[in-house]
């Protein structure tokens, strides 16, 4: 799938996660398998932007997935997703609350710039967070 599909392809992806169906992980099938052995080898992942690799992650057992995520509505679909479709893995799902969102996590204005610090930051004040050995960056910060 080239990048250019998925541009086009991203207004599919659900507003939050359904529970019938696991999030969807929007990348190449390169990308994927790279995501996939590195999460592979990790023992604590760190995720900014929560999704269908969240979901990859939270089926391997012995990690501990720590995922931030912007947009409360979707935090709280994949709470309800990981409730009732448990996960192998530690999971902790963190809201950063940025203000008001728009599509994909994105802050609507700059009109709360002063909670932006919250995305990157939060989760390292976060009780029982221990340091990552393999961060993914797809979110908005």
């Amino acid at each position: 799938m080239g990048l250019r599909r998925l541009w086009r392809d991203r207004n599919k992806v659900p507003a939050r996660p359904a529970l019938d169906r696991a999030p969807v992980l929007v990348m190449p099938e390169a990308e994927a398998a790279f995501l996939r052995a590195g999460y592979g080898a990790a023992s604590v992942i760190l995720e900014y932007g929560a999704g269908g690799s969240t979901a990859i992650a939270a089926q391997m057992t012995g990690k501990v997935v720590w995922a931030v995520e912007s947009d409360p509505d979707w935090v709280n679909g994949m709470r309800e997703w990981f409730a009732a479709n448990p996960p192998a893995a530690e999971l902790h799902l963190l809201h950063a609350d940025i203000g008001p969102t728009g599509k994909w996590g994105m802050p609507r204005d700059d009109a709360h710039w002063d909670r932006f610090h919250r995305y990157p930051y939060g989760v390292w004040d976060a009780e029982g967070f221990a340091a990552p050995d393999t961060v993914l960056i797809d979110g908005r910060f």
